[in-house]
């Protein structure tokens, strides 16, 4: 496994792509199709997120995420925090970060499949509660980026960062 990454904040290292690693249960290609898994990577959930990131990689913690979303302009939370359409385009692939977050959609606790091509959400590695779990969300229909805590049993992308 080579993860690559790309020096973000404070000399960190973040992948440079989704994480498409088989831990068994808990990770999916997108509607099961590994042709989905060469472009977006797996989608996890939360505890299996934690596994599959390689030895000496983490989730990124969720005020990681906020520091790398506010470097690149904001967030959504409940309110805006800056800009967070700012952040959205320059984090997304093509942006001028090389971040280059996909929209890869997501896989609902039920089994689902959903939002290819429009919404890609990533995990960050802190827990809000036993149930669930903060993630940062892009989404296309208001070309922002969010901040919000979902059950940990849904499927979501992945990228790690590197430990210090």
């Amino acid at each position: 496994l080579s993860p690559g990454g790309l020096g973000f904040l404070n000399g960190r290292r973040w992948m440079a792509q989704n994480l498409n690693y088989d831990v068994g249960e808990g990770c999916w290609f997108y509607e099961d199709a590994p042709k989905n898994g060469e472009k977006y990577g797996r989608l996890y959930t939360w505890e299996a997120a934690k596994k599959a990131c390689p030895p000496g990689w983490r989730l990124p913690t969720d005020e990681e995420w906020r520091a790398l979303a506010m470097a690149h302009g904001g967030l959504w939370d409940g309110s805006d925090k800056g800009d967070p359409k700012k952040a959205y385009s320059a984090l997304l692939e093509g942006g001028s970060s090389g971040f280059a977050a996909l929209l890869g959609g997501y896989r609902g606790p039920s089994g689902s499949f959903n939002n290819l091509g429009s919404s890609g959400g990533y995990w960050s590695g802190t827990e809000k509660g036993t149930q669930s779990a903060w993630f940062y969300f892009f989404y296309s229909g208001l070309g922002e980026l969010d901040r919000d805590a979902l059950d940990k049993s849904g499927g979501r992308s992945c990228r790690c960062i590197q430990d210090s």
